[in-house]
């Protein structure tokens, strides 16, 4: 893709991010979490991180309960080291659905968090100041993803016209709050695969939606992430390698191997008992069980994309899927 652009909606060049990885670092790390109701504070929710592998967290309340939070903005900083990132953001309510905006808090966008708290809890009707807010967060570097876009299964056409879908950057595709609900909540590829199909330009994403950080809860930390290539463990490496697409989502399930050339992509992963590479419409395009593949690009796939599934359940999971991992896609 163009350096000085990023796959946003319809709008970027059919290439791959997976580029030379060679001389980036590798980081895991989830950035659609909630820190009302269970969250147990900066210091143990990093601690909690660590112990799971975990290099950074994105915190993300819903926009409406900011006027209620304390950000304790000195245990927010104590909180991170060389080794351990917390970047801030917040989940807003969008006509599209929820939507992560990773990197900035709601005053900074021109939503306007209190109006938006009167009209959900008190039911005061007035504009929340949501116009234009995809706009300027995109403008100042957000990271913006559509969050468990299950409503929209079937509308694809519909979706990708909204107002305010070109300046998305990512969908997720596993969201473990809702597959602990329901799996056909909770797993929306087929959402994204119609997105992709009708000229979408989105990366995919997992994430926990956890809101409780009690990992025996189906709204627990950990069961969906990111695995991040970035330069280094900043906010603005981070931010940067996600809208650019460097990443790859999983629910537990980690890639060893992935190199991609004009004419081939190739992936593996020790713990995966099968590939699956997907192109437009979501058609399988091939499947082998094994822990190693190579899939051919033929040029007219319009886009391919590879799943592995594991051996194991999905980690931390309570949804009974069993771990996977999903690479973005490789427009052609």
């Amino acid at each position: 893709m163009n350096e000085d652009s990023t796959p946003r909606g319809r709008a970027s060049d059919p290439l791959s991010p997976y580029g030379d990885l060679s001389t980036l670092n590798v980081y895991r790390g989830m950035w659609h979490a909630h820190i009302q109701g269970g969250f147990p504070g900066f210091m143990q929710a990093r601690e909690l991180c660590r112990r799971g592998n975990f290099s950074f967290v994105g915190l993300t309340e819903h926009d409406n309960r900011y006027p209620q939070i304390d950000y304790a903005e000195k245990e927010w900083y104590a909180a991170m080291d060389e080794e351990f990132l917390i970047i801030r953001g917040f989940e807003a309510t969008h006509p599209m659905g929820h939507i992560t905006c990773l990197g900035f808090l709601p005053e900074q966008t021109g939503v306007d968090a209190e109006a938006a708290r009167r009209i959900r809890f008190e039911k005061v009707a007035g504009d929340a100041g949501y116009d234009g807010f995809l706009k300027t967060a995109a403008g100042l570097g957000a990271f913006l993803a559509l969050n468990h876009p299950h409503r929209w299964r079937e509308r694809g056409d519909e979706l990708i016209r909204q107002p305010g879908f070109e300046y998305l950057d990512a969908m997720e595709l596993y969201n473990g709050n809702q597959a602990g609900k329901s799996r056909q909540q909770g797993v929306t590829v087929d959402v994204y695969d119609a997105c992709l199909s009708r000229g979408g330009r989105l990366w995919g994403a997992a994430n926990p939606d956890c809101h409780s950080w009690d990992v025996e809860q189906h709204d627990g930390p950990f069961n969906g992430y990111s695995v991040v290539f970035a330069e280094t463990l900043s906010r603005r490496a981070i931010l940067d390698s996600l809208k650019r697409g460097r990443f790859y989502a999983s629910t537990g399930l980690e890639v060893d191997e992935l190199a991609l050339t004009a004419t081939s992509l190739r992936v593996a992963a020790a713990q995966c008992r099968r590939i699956r590479f997907f192109g437009r419409a979501g058609q399988l395009l091939e499947s082998v069980t094994k822990d190693e593949a190579t899939y051919r690009l033929r040029g007219d796939e319009g886009y391919v994309r590879a799943e592995l599934v594991g051996h194991t359940p999905s980690q931390q999971s309570v949804s009974e899927l069993t771990a996977r991992a999903w690479l973005q896609p490789v427009w052609l």
